[in-house]
């Protein structure tokens, strides 16, 4: 039975644990095999959002977040 798509979830902070961040990307490479197999996948990307960070990209001053930002 194969599934109708692969849900890859990517958690990633560039100025949190290096260790986690560096785990995460050498888990990006499954990518790969699930082109080889011509499987359709949903990537989900979770950056968590600090103030800091929100200032410096703009979204706080615009008051803009995205659900990514409060996860």
């Amino acid at each position: 039975m194969g599934p109708g798509f692969t849900k890859v979830l990517v958690r990633y902070n560039p100025e949190g644990d290096q260790e986690m961040n560096e785990r995460q990307t050498r888990g990006c490479a499954a990518f790969g095999v699930l082109h080889e197999h011509h499987r359709k996948f949903l990537f989900e990307l979770l950056v968590p959002a600090e103030p800091a960070q929100l200032e410096r990209v703009g979204a706080a001053k615009s008051g803009t977040t995205s659900s990514c930002a409060r996860s």
